[in-house]
């Protein structure tokens, strides 16, 4: 068993969200979710989907003698604009990167922090530990099956 289960900064509460231990990734992964879960389950949506970014869909404008036609097109609804809904979202995402960010030991976070939302922190984790090709339980059934 690892030093860390014995000093349970690995395991966390529903005070503290559980360290990621390099060795402890797998295990990790699954308390951090489940945590997410407990917090909030919409916080996992942040992770799986990326930050909440409203629009507003401008229609075409047709030619006129005076100015020429502006194709359909969809831009960033300013802040002041935005819904209940889309403030939630956007406090959810950064309560999400937020929990991701306390979780990692200094060394794994300065890998990671150039990424802005918390999707891409959890990618950016993946790809590190996973190699970016899924779970491990995935790659051992993918291996039996061989």
């Amino acid at each position: 068993m690892s030093s860390n289960w014995n000093n349970g900064k690995s395991l966390g509460s529903l005070a503290k969200p559980p360290m990621l231990a390099r060795e402890e990734y797998p295990q990790w992964k699954i308390r951090i979710t489940n945590f997410l879960k407990e917090v909030d389950n919409s916080l996992l949506e942040c992770i799986a989907k990326g930050p909440h970014c409203p629009t507003v869909d401008i229609p075409k404008i047709k030619e006129t003698e005076i100015s020429a036609s502006v194709p359909a097109r969809t831009i960033l609804k300013e802040r002041k604009w935005w819904s209940e809904e889309n403030k939630t979202k956007e406090v959810n995402e950064d309560i999400a990167k937020t929990v991701l960010i306390m979780t990692l030991p200094h060394d794994i976070f300065c890998q990671v922090d150039c990424n802005t939302s918390a999707k891409g922190i959890w990618d950016a984790l993946e790809k590190l530990f996973d190699g970016g090709g899924g779970s491990n339980e995935k790659k051992q059934k993918n291996k039996s099956s061989k």
